[in-house]
């Protein structure tokens, strides 16, 4: 992951499954309103093993990012040396592997849930969250130098998998919550986006921050004083708010695309229907309340009517 395309690649992965994760929480919530169901991924329009498809994809690059990591970029295709011990220059690359584990395992137990529905319904949510959680606290306590400015990066990346985390855990409590669903999707983009914008932003000399420059020794980014230092950091909070503004917007423009492609038009028309009832309800409800208000006490009793609840009630009633 210490390369240009270890962080574009899962970058625009985290990005791709977000985007397809908000486009079905979104059409399965206008095409039944009233039974959504949360869940951890979404089946294809393919039979057999491709309706596996989202995890699938999940699966394959877990694989090749653990391969990458512990065989093709190690100087003997192994993280240990002759004597069996980690390399020291390794424990990053264990690490990013060790993301990649977690998430594997969460495919294979989305698949495992579906093929045998007697185990908890929502236990790829429990290892959804766990594996957020793993990485979350990777990235919090990462070998890499967090110092500089990947490091304030790394602090920025962590603020979407919290929220991804925590939305899966409440999920299981309230599987019926649209927003959790949405805003778990909308983490997801929102990550990937940042994972892109280190890679601009620290792997491309040209994109990276005024007064600074990349030692490609260590990998790190130095700047020439202090103050360059702290503008550096300040322009990569903006990015992230930017790319959370990006977010939202996109997230926006979909809800309503989807309301149109999706809603049943007839949902819509018992809407307006029981809207309309509503409305007519209060109005009468508002109308009587006024006449009752006008009328006052209502009209003094006659003396043959003088304690007689049914002369006041018909009086009432008359006006």
């Amino acid at each position: 992951m210490g390369t240009f395309e270890g962080h574009l690649l899962p970058g625009a992965s985290f990005l791709l499954f977000g985007s397809w994760q908000l486009l079905n929480v979104l059409k399965a919530f206008f095409k039944h309103p009233g039974s959504f169901q949360s869940r951890a991924w979404f089946p294809t329009r393919f039979s057999g093993i491709g309706c596996y498809a989202e995890l699938i994809f999940i699966a394959l690059g877990a694989t090749a990012s653990i391969l990458m990591e512990l065989v093709v970029t190690q100087p003997h295709f192994s993280p240990l040396d002759e004597h069996h011990i980690i390399l020291l220059d390794a424990f990053n690359n264990l690490e990013h592997a060790a993301i990649s584990l977690f998430f594997l395992l969460y495919a294979l137990t989305c698949i495992l849930c579906h093929l045998l529905p007697t185990l908890p319904p929502y236990l790829p949510h429990l290892v959804g969250a766990c594996a957020l959680a793993q990485e979350f606290l990777l990235f919090h306590f990462h070998s890499a130098d967090h110092m500089g400015l990947e490091g304030h990066y790394h602090m920025l990346l962590r603020i979407p998998i919290g929220i991804g985390a925590i939305c899966a855990l409440l999920e299981i409590a309230h599987p019926t919550s649209f927003m959790l669903s949405l805003v778990r999707a909308m983490s997801f983009q929102l990550q990937g986006g940042v994972f892109i914008q280190i890679a601009l932003c620290i792997w491309v000399p040209s994109l990276v921050p005024l007064h600074c420059v990349r030692d490609v020794v260590t990998n790190t980014v130095t700047c020439d004083s202090e103050l360059w230092h702290r503008r550096a950091k300040a322009v990569a909070t903006l990015q992230f708010t930017w790319w959370s503004a990006a977010v939202v917007v996109s997230a926006l423009i979909a809800t309503v695309l989807a309301k149109k492609a999706f809603e049943d038009p007839s949902q819509e028309m018992y809407r307006s229907v029981v809207g309309r009832e509503q409305k007519a309800g209060i109005r009468r409800d508002v109308e009587m309340a006024e006449m009752l208000d006008d009328s006052g006490p209502c009209s003094s009793p006659s003396s043959d009517e003088t304690d007689s609840l049914t002369g006041i009630a018909n009086r009432c009633v008359g006006r």
